[in-house]
């Protein structure tokens, strides 16, 4: 029995699984071992190409943009806390986190068909900090990002969407379709 358990001891410590490129994805910005975050996925030293992205939550299709990230858009009309609640579904997905300006303005720029929940909000309508629903990015109530002059509509609601190239806030309870980035 002692030779059996040395022997599972010693095979124990010889186990090294082998984490594949684009295996994880890194919301918080952490990888296993050696990876590293790029885009939102882990990524092994010296890796190019593109990863492929997980299948779309249940009603949304992959969208391309300039930023080649992976982009769900999800037609249904729902709520914001719905839109959210429905992009994380698969556990593999969230409401669209763009907490870069490469994904902001690629979102921006393939979501102007109409209005799109995205995962940017705030706590209440006097913080000026609207923040990604997962990343603790923030952008500022005053950043050109914002339809109009920077800050229209900016200090009456709490949640937001991209309509027509720009973000802007709305009632949360108003049904728009949402988008989705990787988890």
């Amino acid at each position: 029995m002692r030779v059996l358990s040395l022997f599972v001891v010693a095979l124990a410590g010889c186990y090294d699984p082998t984490i594949a490129d684009c295996q994880f994805t890194c919301p918080d910005n952490k990888c296993p071992g050696d990876q590293t975050c790029v885009a939102g996925i882990c990524r092994r030293p010296g890796a190019s190409g593109k990863c492929s992205c997980p299948d779309p939550p249940t009603g949304c299709g992959l969208m391309s943009n300039s930023a080649d990230e992976c982009l769900a858009v999800c037609s249904t009309a729902r709520t914001w806390d719905d839109a959210r609640t429905a992009c994380a579904a698969t556990g593999q997905w969230q409401l669209a986190v763009l907490d870069t300006p490469d994904t902001l303005s690629a979102a921006e720029t393939a979501l102007r068909s109409s209005a799109t929940w995205i995962g940017l909000h705030r706590s209440s309508v006097l913080d000026p900090a609207w923040t990604w629903i997962t990343s603790g990015a923030s952008i500022s109530a005053t950043a050109p990002d914002w339809a109009g002059n920077g800050h229209e509509g900016v200090a009456t609601f709490t949640c937001a969407a991209t309509s027509g190239g720009k973000l802007y806030s709305d009632d949360c309870s108003t049904s728009h379709p949402a988008a989705c980035t990787p988890d």
